[in-house]
């Protein structure tokens, strides 16, 4: 049974007044009743077949009565049979291609219903692979981009072959094989997904290849549309995330993050970090000069960071370093680092000399976000204080000042943490990472 025969059981089998109705014109052999009454036209297959078994019993008096005006006869009624079934056979072909035109518009909406909130590649991949079953049964979906010199795969297996693209849409040759879809027209440079192990789904039975591909073609189009889309709301993302200038984070996402490193219970430390002189070299050297100091800034303390740090720029020439995983040692030898990297940046005279005052503050238990860059930045106007182009660590209480609860320092990543009193201030250590 054809797809279209499944849809036509499917569609009008459930109700007898929904039958298939496929009726001749109205100018062939109409029924005439009285006014007021339902009207109806007798189908047109039946007066075919009327017509047939007409001309063959013509045929039989014709072999009887050996005249030509019975087979003349026999020839035209079996000519009306052939007619009249004719324009049945015409419309019904019309219909399933019809129907056929409506499943696959009616699967494109859901495909395109599926991506249309998606911004995150995987969450398309998923999606557009769940959408292909309706047509394909398969053993994975892989995405495949090109990106860096180099393929990125999500959905692939450990050794997976990359995709070789010739054709916007590579069949299988048969059963069990894999299925391409050429996607660069949704990225900048190449992309595909590959369907491994591919077997038709009803959906697709009664289909020839070149249908089969128009199939494909069109839910082709729907994906890459889909990963552009994906593409775009990333580039905003980061566009929002970061600092145009220095190329740090902003400063709301900065204390996001932050924010979900204290809840989760993250040891971790913060550093402030303070251009010092800043209005001066502004107004020595004009605004311009100033801009490109503060990108070199940005850019020096993100090039000194791990890749797990994060630096983001608090406003004008402020920056905000944060290190999870961090002891307070570690803190302070990554301030120093900081301090001399910048510092090293005037030698070769390109920019006028610039050096940073750096305020470390370790997070202790239930401390808050504000609460832990206030002591940062507490920590950074001491290193103002002390002449600047310094880096100092937060204070311990006044000891002639009345006794407080003891302060903890985590010492233990997640909730597993554990604690002990906090110390003083940090003797500095050697240069080196954390």
């Amino acid at each position: 049974m054809s797809s279209a025969d499944h849809r036509r059981q499917r569609t009008h089998g459930h109700d007898s007044s929904s039958s298939w109705r496929i009726r001749p014109p109205s100018d062939v052999f109409p029924i005439e009743v009285q006014p007021g009454a339902r009207s109806w036209v007798l189908p047109a297959p039946v007066l075919g077949w009327v017509a047939v078994v007409l001309a063959m019993v013509t045929t039989v008096m014709t072999g009887l009565a050996t005249g030509t005006v019975g087979l003349a006869a026999a020839l035209v009624v079996s000519l009306i049979g052939l007619w009249l079934l004719h324009p049945v056979t015409g419309t019904e072909s019309a219909t399933d291609d019809l129907e056929d035109a409506e499943d696959l518009l009616r699967g494109v909406f859901e495909v395109s219903a599926e991506l249309v909130g998606c911004v995150d590649e995987e969450d398309a991949r998923v999606r557009f692979a769940a959408a292909l079953r309706r047509w394909w049964r398969f053993s994975a979906a892989e995405l495949w981009i090109w990106e860096k010199g180099k393929w990125r795969h999500r959905g692939a297996a450990p050794g997976a072959q990359a995709p070789q693209l010739s054709l916007p849409v590579s069949l299988p040759g048969q059963p069990g094989q894999d299925l391409v879809l050429d996607l660069s027209t949704g990225v900048t440079g190449q992309a595909a997904m590959i369907l491994r192990e591919v077997y038709d789904q009803p959906s697709l039975d009664g289909r020839d290849g070149p249908q089969r591909r128009f199939v494909a073609e069109v839910l082709r189009g729907q994906f890459a549309l889909g990963l552009s889309r994906v593409a775009r709301y990333a580039t905003l993302e980061l566009l929002a995330r970061r600092d145009g200038l220095t190329g740090t984070w902003r400063r709301w996402y900065g204390e996001a993050r932050l924010s979900e490193l204290i809840d989760s219970g993250e040891v971790l430390a913060a550093l402030m970090v303070d251009i010092d002189h800043f209005k001066l070299v502004n107004d020595l050297h004009g605004h311009s000069v100033g801009d490109r100091v503060l990108a070199a800034v940005g850019s020096c303390l993100v090039m000194q960071l791990r890749t797990g740090d994060l630096c983001c720029r608090m406003g004008g020439e402020e920056f905000l370093c944060i290190l999870p995983g961090s002891t307070p040692e570690g803190a302070v030898q990554v301030g120093e680092r900081l301090r001399q990297a910048v510092e090293a940046l005037s030698s070769g005279k390109i920019l006028p000399h610039v050096t940073i005052s750096v305020g470390v503050a370790v997070c202790h238990q239930h401390d808050s976000t504000p609460e832990l860059i206030a002591r940062a930045d507490a920590a950074m106007l001491l290193a103002k204080e002390a002449g600047r182009n310094q880096v100092k660590v937060e204070t311990r209480p006044d000891p002639d000042a009345a006794p407080v609860p003891a302060t903890t320092v985590r010492t233990t990543n997640r909730n597993a943490r554990t604690t002990r009193p906090a110390t003083g201030p940090i003797p500095r250590g050697p240069i080196m990472p954390p």
